[in-house]
């Protein structure tokens, strides 16, 4: 729909450590297909 939507499993992370890891994951395949 070209909106952008919080990513629920993590809305806000504390640091960019964080961040990384949870794009590393990537649970829901958002960031890596």
């Amino acid at each position: 729909d070209l909106n952008w939507h919080p990513y629920d499993p993590q809305r806000e992370v504390s640091n960019l450590a964080v961040f990384l890891e949870l794009v590393d994951h990537d649970d829901y395949g958002c960031f890596w297909g």
